[in-house]
């Protein structure tokens, strides 16, 4: 399973619109790794992770990367009948979302100040809407499946948005979809309360 990068640049430029935000890196795209190791998460996390490590001696070096795990997502995929490049691309757009609501900078220059402490559910919620909102604008009917069978037996903390609001699922061209994504921006910033990013630290999730 190769990763294409042209396809994460388009994700991050899509996924900062759809957010709000400035794209964290007009310059390069996050890097991201295929990994053949497991682990015994839950959700998401099961298939891929974004992390953030910051070198304490400047406030200036963040590393973040996103890890796909693709052993497992091949071998789930078989278990449920997906396909496994679909999987990976869902999770793959889902881990950009975290580092789109995560480092995106706001109108005011801040991004998502407490973002490591933040509540799971918040964190995952902003990911999860970004996720379905960028899909539906893209039309992406085979990916918005898949997604809906990842996010039926996710934790709790992956369900949550569904409550921020009366989400319209209707058709792409409606004008609810904007409605929808105008919606999520103002949750997004009632959620993340953006703040300096001289005050990230380091995340993993």
């Amino acid at each position: 399973m190769l990763i294409d990068f042209a396809f994460v640049h388009c994700c991050e430029v899509a996924l900062s619109e759809i957010c709000g935000l400035e794209r964290p890196d007009e310059e390069n795209t996050i890097p991201v790794r295929m990994s053949e190791e497991t682990n015994d998460k839950k959700g998401f996390e099961i298939w891929g992770e974004y992390s953030c490590l910051k070198d304490a001696s400047s406030v200036k070096s963040f590393r973040p990367f996103i890890s796909i795990y693709h052993l497992k997502i091949a071998e789930d995929s078989r278990k449920n009948g997906l396909e496994p490049g679909l999987v990976a691309q869902v999770v793959l757009i889902h881990e950009i979302a975290h580092y789109v609501t995560h480092l995106g900078k706001g109108d005011d220059g801040k991004i998502w100040k407490d973002f490591t402490s933040e509540a799971k559910g918040n964190k995952e919620g902003a990911a999860q809407a970004a996720t379905w909102l960028y899909l539906r604008k893209h039309r992406k009917s085979d990916a918005l499946y898949v997604f809906d069978c990842l996010t039926e037996n996710a934790p709790a903390e992956y369900q949550g948005w569904k409550e921020w609001k009366n989400w319209k699922i209707e058709d792409p061209d409606s004008s609810s979809l904007e409605k929808d994504i105008e919606s999520f921006r103002e949750s997004l910033i009632k959620v993340s309360r953006l703040a300096s990013k001289k005050d990230c630290r380091e995340f993993e999730g």
